[in-house]
């Protein structure tokens, strides 16, 4: 599930009721606020983690005085590894990142990233998609990303990433695509190494964007070793 929380402006209780809805295994969660002063030096990362009852993970994007502003990562599987790297951006432009987690998974390990593009800016928001897909090209682990692109899905940011992973909608959407309140996609969910199942998108009333969310199947690994014969 990828979800852009509006900082939980609708509150933690009804952010936390609409990811329980979804029932996912994962979570990637956008605007998630801790101990910040403008949403009552409430943090929105622990009580979400406590309220679903899964692994969390945050990122920091943004310090202001004993507050954070980033991303958060819950995980029902185990959190092995986290990390984040600074995307690049103007000199006037919101710090963004690239939240990174590593999960194991039945025993195997899977890689998941979180991100949240640059808002304003299209050359600021492509040349962040050319740093995330470098990244991607990098890793040779089965791979998810999501997150809050703020790109269309013909731009050429969101094209840059799709040349690396797969967009679940794209090869699995059921329904209406529309991610945020004003009738466009700009949410995505992406893979490699997993299979899309089925994508969707369920309305929220908690938030200004929609719940995007896809069943991913990580194939068997195979066991088979070299040399070895077929009875």
């Amino acid at each position: 599930l990828s979800f852009n929380t509006h900082r939980s402006t609708g509150s933690t209780n009804s952010v936390a009721e609409e990811i329980l809805e979804v029932d996912p295994d994962v979570v990637l969660l956008q605007e998630v606020d801790r101990r910040m002063l403008r949403t009552g030096n409430v943090d929105q990362a622990e009580v979400l983690a406590d309220a679903v009852g899964m692994d969390g993970s945050f990122s920091t994007n943004l310090v202001s005085g004993s507050g954070q502003y980033g991303t958060l990562i819950l995980s029902r599987y185990p959190i092995v590894q986290q990390g984040r790297i600074s995307l690049v951006r103007s000199p006037r432009s919101e710090a963004r990142g690239l939240q990174w987690v590593t999960l194991e998974v039945d025993g195997r390990a899977v890689r998941v990233y979180n991100t949240h593009l640059d808002a304003t800016r299209p050359d600021v928001r492509l040349a962040q998609a050319r740093q995330v897909a470098g990244v991607l090209a990098g890793d040779e682990l089965p791979t998810v990303l999501g997150g809050d692109l703020n790109a269309w899905p013909g731009s050429a940011a969101v094209a840059t990433i799709g040349a690396q992973l797969t967009d679940t909608w794209t090869a699995a959407g059921e329904g209406p695509e529309a991610t945020s309140h004003g009738g466009r996609k700009i949410d995505y969910l992406f893979a490699r190494d997993l299979e899309p199942v089925t994508s969707r998108v369920a309305t929220s009333g908690a938030s200004d964007h929609n719940r995007l969310w896809a069943d991913l199947r990580l194939a068997p690994p195979d066991h088979c070793e070299k040399g070895s014969s077929s009875g």
